[in-house]
C-alpha cells in the first residue's frame, strides 16, 4: 500500500490533493491523520485517478480554497465519522439545503429518537416541528443555555455522527453565541460543524482559529466535511478470488492461437471461454456458418436463442445490425442465419460466422472491464452495462492488483434505482457478485503482460442468488 500511495504522489502533474492514510490504508498501520499535501496535475484519464484514489485513502480537492477546508476539518477531527448529521438550524430554507447538500454527497440525516425527541420538547416552544433538521427559529441563540442543552442532546443521540449549528446575521450577539458553540464543542468526541450565512466576520474566525470549523454556505460545508466521511476505516476483505484456480493451460492456448493466427482481438467465444476458465459464468453457445449446421447445434441449447454475426472484422456487432434476439424455433434460427451471412458479405468480412447462444432471461445489465493505464497499469471497471452503458457512462473504476470492494463500487454508482430492485428488476446483491468480481481482478492480473483492456458487456444480473452471466465479451491483445 505505501508503494501505492508513493506512485500516486510521484505520478502527479495541478490540482490540489491532501493525501491522508485513512481507510484502506488504516489496515496497513498508517495513521488515521493527514500525512502530505500536494499540488500537482493529474494526467491520464480523471476518472481512474477517482477511483485509485478512493480506494487508497486519498481525500481530492477540486481546488485551492476546498484543500484548505478538507484541512481545516482533518487538522480539527483526525478521526473519520460517521454520515450521520444532526442540524439545528435558524432557518428551515437553510436546514433544506443542508439535506439537500448532505444526500448529494452521500451522507444523511440522524433519526431523533424518542428520547431525544423527549429532550428536545421541554426546550422548544410548541409550534415549531421537532423533525432532523431542527428548525428553532432565534430562540436557543437568544437563550444560550437553550442551544448548549440542544447540542448536548444531539451527542448523546447514537443515531448521530456529527452535529452541525446553521446561522446568520446575530451581529451584536456573534462572539457570545460562537464562545458557547466552541466551548461545548471542545467537550464533545464528536464532530461539530458552523454555517454562519450572512455577516459573523468575527465569529468565523474564532471558531476557526478554536478548532471548530466554520463555513459561510451549504455546499461548501459539505464538500468540506466529506472526505472524512467517505475515508471510514474498512473491513478486511478476504481475496475470493483464492477460492478458484483457473485453467491457465487452456488461459495460455487460447492466447498462444490468437497471436499465431495474426489476430489482435480475441472475439466473444474465446473471450468466454476465457471467463470460463476463472470461474465466470457465461452464456451457453455453439458457433455455426450455415443454417444447415444450425440444426444439430440446436440440440444442445434450450430456446429462445440469439443469433450474432462473428468476424474478426467485426467489434460492435449490435450497431451494424449483426443480432437477431429471441429465436423461438428451428425455422427462426435458420432465416437469422441467412440474414447474417448475408449482411458479412455485404460488410465484406472475412471469415464470418454465426454465434447460437441461449437468450438469458432479463435481469440487470452491468459491464465489466479492465484496461492498462500508463501510471497504474491494470485496472478494472464495474458499472451499468448493456444498452446503457454509453448513455449513463456510470462506472467505478479500482485497482486490479487487490480484492476490489463490490460493496463499495455498487454503493457509488449514480443509478441507484437500477440496483436496488425497483420497478420489480432482481438487486443487485454485492456479496453474490463480489465472486464474480474478485476472479475478473485476477484475470485482469494474471493477463496483464499479455492483453491491453476486457470488456465484457452486459454481465447480466440474475432474481435468484445465482451468479451473473457474462454474455458478450472481447479481449484485446497488446501489440
Amino acid at each position: 500500500m505505501r508503494r501505492h500511495i508513493v506512485a500516486v504522489v510521484r505520478a502527479l502533474t495541478v490540482g490540489a490533493l491532501l493525501v491522508f492514510a485513512g481507510g484502506a490504508g488504516a489496515q496497513q498501520g498508517f495513521p488515521n491523520r493527514p500525512i502530505k499535501i500536494i499540488t500537482a496535475s493529474l494526467a491520464g484519464e480523471d476518472r481512474v485517478y477517482d477511483g485509485v484514489l478512493h480506494e487508497l485513502g486519498v481525500a481530492r480537492a477540486r481546488g485551492f480554497a476546498h484543500l484548505l477546508d478538507i484541512g481545516r476539518v482533518f487538522a480539527a477531527y483526525p478521526k473519520p465519522f460517521g454520515p450521520r448529521a444532526s442540524i439545528v438550524s435558524i432557518s428551515g430554507g437553510v436546514g433544506i439545503m443542508l439535506t439537500d447538500a448532505l444526500e448529494h454527497a452521500g451522507m444523511g440525516l440522524a433519526t431523533f429518537t424518542e428520547t431525544v425527541l423527549a429532550d428536545i420538547d421541554p426546550i422548544l416552544p410548541p409550534f415549531l416541528g421537532r423533525q432532523n433538521p431542527l428548525d428553532v427559529s432565534g430562540g436557543p441563540f437568544h437563550y444560550l443555555d437553550r442551544l448548549r442543552a440542544l447540542l448536548q442532546i444531539f451527542d448523546r443521540n447514537p443515531e448521530s455522527d456529527f452535529s452541525i449549528v446553521a446561522i446568520g446575521a446575530f451581529e451584536r450577539r456573534q462572539m457570545e453565541i460562537a464562545e458557547v458553540i466552541a466551548d461545548e464543542a471542545k467537550k464533545r468526541d464528536k464532530p461539530t460543524f458552523v454555517l454562519w450565512f450572512g455577516g459573523g466576520d468575527l465569529a468565523t474566525r474564532y471558531l476557526n482559529g478554536q478548532g471548530v470549523p466554520c463555513f459561510p454556505d451549504a455546499a461548501r460545508l459539505v464538500q468540506a466535511i466529506a472526505p472524512g466521511v467517505a475515508q471510514r476505516e474498512r473491513p478486511l476483505r478476504r481475496d475470493l478470488s483464492a477460492d478458484f484456480k483457473p485453467d491457465l493451460a487452456m488461459v495460455r492456448a487460447t492466447l498462444v492461437a490468437a497471436r499465431e493466427a495474426g489476430h489482435k482481438v480475441i472475439d466473444e467465444v474465446g473471450g468466454k471461454q476465457i471467463l470460463a476458465a476463472y470461474g465466470i459464468d457465461v452464456v451457453k453457445e455453439c458457433v455455426v456458418d450455415s443454417p444447415a449446421a444450425a440444426q444439430a447445434a440446436l440440440a444442445a441449447l434450450r430456446f429462445p436463442v440469439v443469433a450474432k454475426l462473428r468476424s474478426v472484422d467485426l467489434v460492435h456487432k449490435a450497431q451494424a445490425g449483426g443480432v437477431r434476439l429471441n429465436l423461438i424455433n428451428p425455422e427462426a434460427v435458420e432465416l437469422a442465419i441467412t440474414e447474417l451471412m448475408m449482411l458479412s458479405r455485404q460488410l465484406g468480412l472475412s471469415h464470418a460466422d454465426v454465434v447460437l447462444q441461449e437468450q438469458v432471461p432479463a435481469g440487470v445489465e452491468l459491464l465489466l472491464g479492465a484496461k492498462r493505464d500508463a501510471t497504474f497499469g491494470m485496472v478494472v471497471t464495474l458499472g451499468i452495462g448493456g444498452v446503457l452503458a454509453e448513455a449513463w457512462d456510470d462506472v467505478q473504476i479500482r485497482l486490479a492488483h487487490g480484492a476490489p470492494d463490490a460493496q463499495d463500487m455498487l454503493a457509488m454508482l449514480a443509478h441507484q434505482s437500477l440496483l436496488d430492485g425497483t420497478g420489480g428488476r432482481p438487486r443487485v446483491d454485492p456479496a453474490v457478485l463480489a465472486p464474480t468480481l474478485a476472479r475478473f481482478a485476477q484475470l485482469a492480473r494474471d493477463l496483464a503482460e499479455e492483453v491491453e483492456a476486457i470488456d465484457v458487456n452486459p454481465i447480466i444480473v440474475h432474481h435468484s442468488a445465482r451468479a451473473a452471466t457474462a454474455v458478450d465479451a472481447v479481449i484485446f491483445l497488446r501489440d
